[in-house]
């Protein structure tokens, strides 16, 4: 290469350059946000469902659990005087 086409390509490469930067910002980057504007949201499940699998798994557990507290709470009813009224 010879000094004349070394000069030449030094100023072509920045000119493509930025052009091809300008480009980028003018025409496809406002395309991308259209796209992704238009496209399906990409859904992200809360932390509440995310724990439905784990409350799920606990339940039958928590069920048998509820049954016999309520036995107890039956059986110490049962112990309690039927007057409210407490003597002083």
């Amino acid at each position: 290469m010879d000094k004349k086409q070394l000069q030449q390509l030094l100023v072509i490469i920045p000119i493509v350059l930025v052009a091809g930067i300008f480009g980028y910002y003018k025409y496809l980057l406002p395309f991308e946000r259209k796209k992704r504007r238009y496209s399906p949201v990409k859904w992200k499940p809360s932390k509440g469902i995310r724990r439905v699998p784990f409350a799920r798994s606990r339940l039958p557990k928590l069920k048998e659990e509820i049954g016999q507290l309520n036995l107890e709470i039956a059986k110490i009813q049962k112990r309690l005087p039927p007057n409210k009224d407490i003597p002083i």
